[in-house]
């Protein structure tokens, strides 16, 4: 279950699930492009869900009914085919000098170098958090997906500690 319809007097540790699965979702969306799978997750799975949710929030109002349009711009496979070129487009550096890589390194440093310091500091926080990226993983850990990733599982973290503290 991905995001619980929180109480007026939500626990820490439902805010912190909470926090833990936008974290995630974040994470996925700027991993890489969406698959079928997923698509249908956020038309009418757990991932639905968490987007309605969104829609509470004023500030996310306007960014939630975008996605709803992009969602329904037609079958699930163009919308998957018209999502996946907008990603590439985007991050993948196929849209020229208007890409969006997304490194935290590419934008510390004059050149645009990747692996940089931003990586290095990234890689001491997944192993002073006894984390590691996944062997399948092969981008550099300053990746804003592997950041929001990081994020994600210490949001568990903290609803776990909150729940075994009850």
């Amino acid at each position: 279950k991905y995001w619980a319809n929180l109480p007026e007097a939500a626990t820490i540790g439902e805010l912190a699930a909470n926090r833990a699965a936008l974290y995630h979702w974040f994470a996925q969306a700027f991993f890489e492009p969406p698959s079928l799978e997923y698509l249908r997750s956020l038309q009418e799975g757990e991932m639905e869900k968490l987007l309605q949710s969104l829609a509470a929030f004023p500030e996310a109002k306007s960014g939630v009914a975008a996605m709803e349009w992009a969602l329904s711009d037609g079958p699930a496979e163009q919308v998957v085919s018209t999502l996946g070129a907008a990603f590439v487009r985007i991050f993948d550096g196929l849209g020229g000098p208007q890409i969006a890589p997304p490194y935290r390194s590419f934008y510390e440093n004059d050149k645009g170098l990747l692996c940089q310091q931003a990586t290095a500091e990234m890689d001491h926080a997944l192993h002073q958090h006894r984390m590691r990226l996944a062997d399948a993983v092969h981008e550099p850990s300053d990746h804003l997906a592997i950041q929001l990733e990081l994020m994600a599982q210490l949001a568990l973290r903290l609803a776990e500690a909150a729940a075994s503290a009850q």
